[in-house]
């Protein structure tokens, strides 16, 4: 069960947020703004896809690639797929199938990483992390670990199952992965316990370390998200609570070439100002990382830490209005010119099933935010960047109806940044 809070704000609450360490009221609009961003939007697959930090969409500097599970309608065998869209998203080629299950096993719960190999640094090799139930009473699940060569996506490895004895929560199973230059690849996973686990694996064909939880007191530790910066130091955000009504954020790292990972730093103290909370890292580089957070009924927020984690502030990007509310998970990215994307979608309290995924953007480190970019009916943003530090972003349509927002065929698109 995620963490579920209050579902009213009152004054007093929203006060008691302006204090130091909590969330800011929404800023001043500045004399002058960045410039909004352009897209182009196309249709790529159907399916259905879900992770923390928008990690179901992933680029290799010229390509991008998009997971998501396929269950075909009246049953059948299920499918876990994967879409390239090369020379920079322009153009997708057909969908490649990564493993296919019997009927009723496979989860939305999905993430993608493109990665390096160390004995041949020309190659990139995508790595893919997904939660499958064990049998159809779904009361046990794994964590399965695949990869392929770009240039043979057609020919994934045998998945391995990686969760070793730590068991894998059995409703929101999220999954985090990221993957180095040289190979390495860093896994987060939910456990059942609800602690986040983390495993390693020093290349593709390695056996990854017995999972192990984060460090520090965890206290219902959930929605999980992770980014290597330049220098191979990993950073990791995840939401906190340790009673009903409550939720936080914390932040931990991993230092290049070590195995143990730092005591978690609080960025935002438990609060009970919205219904629950969403994260995402991004890093600049090893000293400038980027928090994005969606408190669902507060706004949408970014952090920033310019001393490597050991100190945050925060910024306003955007706040609830009467038709217009933050929901559900958010992606940012960060180029190494303090440029920065991030999104989330807005649902509109007043028109049942009616969304918008809004895109911002900042040229100057999040001290000012554009006028957003609107994906009207779509949800579920997913941002990576080119090589030219151009966004990409994967989203669903939502349908209108309920039945069919979790349609396990929903038509996923592709927005590129002009």
């Amino acid at each position: 069960m995620r963490a579920i809070l209050v579902n009213t704000l009152s004054i007093c609450l929203l006060t008691a947020l302006l204090a130091v360490g909590t969330l800011e009221s929404m800023a001043a609009t500045p004399d002058s703004l960045p410039p909004g961003i352009a897209f182009s939007t196309q249709k790529v697959a159907k399916g259905l896809q879900r992770a923390p930090g928008g990690k179901v969409l992933a680029a290799d500097g010229t390509n991008f690639y998009t997971a998501y599970t396929f269950i075909p309608r009246g049953g059948g065998e299920e499918f876990l797929m994967l879409s390239r869209g090369t020379n920079s998203g322009k153009t997708w080629e057909s969908p490649y199938t990564v493993i296919k299950v019997p009927p009723d096993l496979l989860t939305p719960y999905v993430a993608v990483a493109a990665g390096g190999d160390a004995a041949d640094t020309t190659r990139k090799i995508i790595q893919l992390v997904w939660h499958q139930y064990d049998d159809n009473s779904h009361t046990k699940g794994s964590v399965y670990y695949s990869w392929a060569d770009n240039t043979k996506l057609n020919k994934w490895s045998i998945p391995v199952k990686i969760n070793g004895s730590a068991m894998p929560a059995n409703s929101n199973s999220l999954v985090s992965i990221v993957a180095g230059r040289t190979g390495a690849i860093h896994v987060l996973f939910w456990g059942n316990d609800e602690k986040l686990y983390a495993t390693t694996a020093q290349s593709r064909t390695s056996t990854f370390t017995p999972p192990a939880p984060l460090p520090g007191n965890p206290r219902y530790d959930t929605d999980p998200d992770m980014v290597l910066d330049g220098n191979g130091n990993l950073h990791a955000a995840f939401m906190f609570s340790d009673d009903p009504g409550k939720i936080g954020l914390r932040y931990t790292k991993k230092a290049a070439g070590s195995t143990t990972w730092m005591d978690p730093v609080v960025v935002l103290p438990l609060t009970n100002a919205g219904s629950s909370g969403f994260c995402s890292i991004a890093a600049q580089d090893e000293n400038n990382i980027y928090i994005a957070l969606q408190f669902d009924g507060v706004g949408l927020f970014v952090f920033s830490s310019a001393n490597g984690g050991a100190s945050w502030s925060q910024k306003a990007v955007a706040k609830p209005t009467a038709t217009s509310n933050p929901s559900m998970h958010v992606s940012i990215a960060a180029s190494p010119t303090k440029i920065l994307t991030v999104g989330t979608n807005f649902d509109d309290p007043t028109s049942p099933g009616a969304t918008a995924a809004k895109i911002f953007k900042s040229t100057d480190g999040g001290i000012t935010w554009g006028t957003p970019a609107t994906l009207s009916g779509h949800r579920s943003v997913s941002i990576a960047l080119d090589g030219s530090g151009k966004a990409g972003i994967m989203t669903n349509l939502r349908k209108s109806t309920a039945a069919e927002q979790e349609d396990p065929n929903a038509e996923l698109y592709f927005s590129k940044e002009k």
